[in-house]
């Protein structure tokens, strides 16, 4: 919602704008207003700059207007027509200088408004800039009228060269009447060419006013398609002020407390994207660290949970009546002991599985007992076999979960000392591809020798065999004592 303070002729008028449209106030707004005069006083002018740039041609426009329009402070440099050179638009040679030289009515009103000034502009030139419009004619006579009165502008290549604040009466006539005695002063100035035709945009009713325009030499303009004409043309104006265009008049003074409250909002707006900036750098370790918080307070609650079943654990072993730290180690010795040993069972299949493979055979006799600790596997049965060496040098071990196996053949007395190293062979190869085996008494070794010799036995000997089986315990996961 914004406000507007009217400098009329006769009166002053605080407007309110919102989303209703404009509406008339009977006392000052509390908030900053916008202000609009409608004075004679109102007047302009067209002066040729010289080539200057930068501070010197503010300089010198300030100084124009000091000498053109000395007794106001309310005084402005209106942008200049952009030629099409370079030089041109960055310095138009000719710009028009516009003051209202009314300053205790204006200060008067000023006072009487106890809001901040927001700025000042002049309706005429308002007008101006509404008729500058490039859908519009280059010439052109803008017409408002009002209660007892009628402002009329002059656009020349659509820059203002007369402002003309006239008292009339309502009829149409009498308007006309002041538009032709405006052409006639600007014919005699010869601002305007005599016999030249021009258009006339009249914001308000026209009734009447077309034909005797006609026989004047003007020409009556309908209102263009882009406005929607209002009930009131001056809302057209007011609208145009809260825009905020060129052409503000008043001076820095009277605008202070306004141009305060906008660097204040744009400091805290700079305050506010400042935070946000930040709030955004130190997000991505601010969700890093609640997220690592979070898992924290998780892992927290895993730790309790696991207390607690550890507890309920502990308590259920407590009800057995049995130590837990027993209870381990009876749990450890038949993990590493009892289950890490080697099988009787497992060892029977795999004898039947090789000597199925080897060829059918009758076993004589069977012997298979556990080791103790690091004693040496075989040693009866080499001593008993007359393998002296291997029963006094058979190697230690440190495997501490072995078993060993003695196992005899019957004797077969018909088969010759070839095959029957063949047959030895066989055996002897099968039950060296146990897995964790080691052969130590090997019969076809010595039938080998047998078959190179001219030596024959006179009694065959049953074929013994001794081999130690190994398996590697179950490690299992460390308990506490």
């Amino acid at each position: 919602m914004k406000y507007l303070l009217y400098i009329g002729p006769q009166e002053l008028q605080y407007w309110q704008r919102s989303a209703a449209g404009w509406q008339r106030l009977q006392q000052p707004p509390p908030e900053p207003v916008w202000a609009v005069t409608e004075l004679a006083e109102e007047s302009v002018t067209e002066v040729a700059v010289p080539h200057v740039f930068g501070r010197d041609r503010s300089a010198w426009l300030q100084r124009q207007l000091a000498s053109r329009f000395p007794e106001t402070p309310f005084r402005v440099a209106l942008p200049g027509s952009k030629g099409a050179g370079l030089i041109e638009r960055l310095a138009p040679q000719r710009q028009c200088l516009l003051g209202v030289d009314a300053p205790q009515r204006i200060q008067a009103a000023l006072s009487a408004c106890t809001a901040p000034l927001a700025g000042l502009w002049s309706g005429a030139m308002l007008l101006s800039q509404l008729g500058s419009h490039p859908s519009l004619p280059r010439d052109l006579f803008i017409v408002l009228p009002g209660g007892g009165h009628m402002r009329i502008v002059f656009l020349k290549n659509r820059q203002p060269v007369l402002f003309r604040l006239a008292p009339t009466g309502e009829q149409p006539v009498d308007q006309v009447t002041e538009i032709v005695r405006t052409l006639r002063h600007l014919e005699s100035t010869r601002a305007v060419a005599g016999a030249q035709r021009h258009a006339v945009w009249v914001l308000g009713q026209t009734d009447g006013m077309d034909a005797a325009l006609q026989a004047q030499g003007l020409d009556l303009l309908l209102p263009p398609s882009w406005i929607e004409p209002p009930p009131d043309w001056r809302m057209l104006l007011f609208d145009l002020a809260l825009t905020s265009p060129p052409g503000q008049l008043a001076p820095i003074g009277l605008r202070s407390e306004f141009l305060a409250r906008r660097l204040r909002r744009a400091a805290l707006g700079l305050s506010a994207a400042g935070l946000a900036l930040t709030l955004w750098g130190v997000s991505a370790p601010l969700r890093a660290g609640l997220q690592a918080q979070g898992q924290r307070t998780l892992a927290l609650a895993e730790l309790r949970q696991g207390a607690t079943a550890q507890a309920a654990i502990e308590q259920d072993i407590q009800s057995f009546g049995v130590a837990p730290a027993l209870l381990r180690r009876a749990i450890r010795l038949d993990e590493e002991e009892v289950n890490s040993a080697p099988l009787l069972a497992e060892s029977l299949a795999q004898l039947a599985t090789s000597l199925g493979r080897s060829g059918p055979y009758r076993v004589g006799r069977l012997d298979w007992r556990l080791l103790a600790g690091r004693e040496p596997a075989c040693v009866k049965a080499a001593q008993a076999a007359g393998n002296a060496a291997l029963g006094s040098n058979a190697p230690p071990t440190t495997d501490e979960h072995r078993a060993e196996l003695e196992l005899t053949l019957q004797a077969e007395p018909d088969s010759s000392g070839r095959a029957k190293a063949q047959k030895l062979l066989k055996v002897s190869t099968s039950l060296a591809q146990w897995p964790g085996a080691t052969l130590w008494l090997d019969p076809a070794q010595r039938a080998a020798t047998d078959v190179l010799s001219s030596a024959t036995p006179v009694e065959p000997m049953p074929p013994t065999w001794c081999l130690s089986l190994a398996q590697l315990p179950v490690r299992s996961a460390p308990t506490a004592p």
